[in-house]
């Protein structure tokens, strides 16, 4: 008998400033790999991250939307909420 599951734990973003439609070429600009939203019949302002990888990888990804953050919003990145 073989018994197996996939796991499968994804981040759905969206780009909420009005000039941000296409949320897949902002975060491929800064280096985040995910997938476009409208690849899953959902708008361009959306992008969908893959979390289940290694800790280092998700700490570098972490890190790398602080970094967005900080540069999109000018605030400190101590001020990044994890939701």
């Amino acid at each position: 008998m073989c018994v197996g599951f996939h796991l499968k734990a994804y981040a759905w973003v969206k780009c909420e400033r009005p000039e941000d439609t296409n949320c897949y070429e902002i975060f491929r600009a800064a280096k985040i790999t995910g997938r476009n939203g409208n690849v899953f019949g959902s708008e361009e302002r959306f992008v969908r991250l893959s979390l289940i990888r290694s800790q280092d990888d998700f700490d570098q990804l972490i890190a790398m939307l602080k970094k967005l953050v900080y540069h999109e919003e000018d605030v400190p990145s101590e001020n990044f909420m994890y939701i």
